[in-house]
């Protein structure tokens, strides 16, 4: 039987979701209670530790289902993207309660939780790029999260998308490098790759290996860039980057400590140099029409 990936199946070694019951034996199974993120931005660490790994990030509104709950800590799943970690109890909404479906969506790089409909009022938090919301009314132009006030024309409805994927990549540019970071304020290559992409309706995995296998293999890619569209994606063992055209790529990297753009070539030979690994795959995002 082929081994389930952690990252991505909610398996330890005393406890298993039960949805897993017939391909993994334990001693104990648990079934998920939902529950919402209800702060901007969380860390999912890899232990139930302040210390321990940031492995990626939960944002505002996500539903996530909870597998255990010990000592002040959640044992979670996202279900954006099916990550597994562990967060802190107080991020969470209550436990059974995943709330409605979301009406929008954060269409700019961030926006500002405010407790009142009022732009003078200190602000709550910081919301990131593809936040889902679920907007009850509207005042002075800010929507009612049930959290908070958020100005509406920041967000876009939930099903409507960018069109322009080197646009939004282009607005990360600047963006601090951080590992295990999923926000407009720190996230890493697959992170970049992973909101951009949701911005523009496409969902993909939270990690490169992952995100590679999930879209379409460009064949036969020569190495020139006359066989690259804008959009396509640029795979290394453990990196990612996007092509824009006319020999320039954008990445989230820990050289630059930032989302920078780069030459096409100069780039591959610098990861070459570097790791000694060369370009593994070209892949092409497929959207909906």
């Amino acid at each position: 039987m082929t081994e389930l990936d952690r990252r991505i199946h909610a398996i330890r070694d005393d406890l298993v979701a039960a949805a897993l019951k017939d391909q993994v034996d334990a001693p104990a199974y648990a079934q998920p209670i939902p529950a919402k993120v209800i702060v901007g931005h969380t860390p999912l660490r890899h232990s139930p530790a302040i210390d321990s790994a940031l492995d990626s990030e939960l944002l505002f509104g996500e539903q996530i289902d909870v597998f255990e709950t010990s000592n002040d800590w959640c044992w979670v799943q996202n279900k954006t993207d099916g990550y597994v970690g562990y967060v802190t109890r107080d991020v969470l909404g209550e436990l059974g309660e995943g709330g409605p479906a979301p009406t929008h969506r954060v269409s700019t790089l961030r926006s500002y939780l405010y407790p009142e409909p009022d732009l003078k009022t200190p602000p709550l938090d910081v919301l990131s790029l593809t936040t889902a919301l679920t907007i009850n009314n509207e005042v002075n132009g800010f929507g009612d999260t049930g959290h908070g006030w958020v100005w509406c024309r920041h967000l876009s409805a939930f099903d409507q998308f960018e069109t322009n994927i080197v646009a939004v990549a282009c607005a990360f540019l600047g963006t601090p490098y951080l590992w295990g970071g999923r926000t407009s304020i720190g996230l890493d290559c697959s992170a970049f790759v992973q909101l951009t992409l949701a911005s523009c309706g496409l969902q993909v995995p939270r990690d490169t290996d992952m995100q590679e296998n999930a879209m379409d293999r460009l064949n036969n890619w020569s190495g020139s860039e006359e066989d690259l569209r804008s959009g396509d994606l640029i795979f290394w063992k453990g990196h990612v980057a996007m092509w824009l055209g006319h020999n320039r790529l954008i990445h989230a990297n820990s050289t630059d400590m930032a989302v920078t753009p780069g030459p096409l070539y100069d780039t591959i030979e610098h990861i070459k140099q570097e790791t000694g690994e060369p370009v593994s795959s070209v892949r092409r995002p497929r959207f909906s029409k």
